[in-house]
């Protein structure tokens, strides 16, 4: 299972060590949605945390 099957199972992004497995779960991310396995709005909702999960940020600073 991957962290972002995980993620969709369990409600909760588990942060990779290094930025190439991030962009790899990005990429997995955006292939769904091409697939149209996975809508827009979920998908945008879960590239925001995984990147705050990843960068250790919550949600709300990475707006400012």
């Amino acid at each position: 299972m991957t962290r972002v099957e995980r993620y969709f199972e369990e409600g909760e992004y588990k942060a990779p060590k290094t930025k190439k497995s991030l962009k790899a779960d990005l990429e997995e991310i955006f292939r769904l949605v091409e697939n149209k396995d996975l809508d827009t709005q979920t998908a945008v909702s879960a590239v925001f945390e995984m990147v705050a999960v990843y960068f250790d940020e919550p949600l709300g600073n990475l707006w400012e």
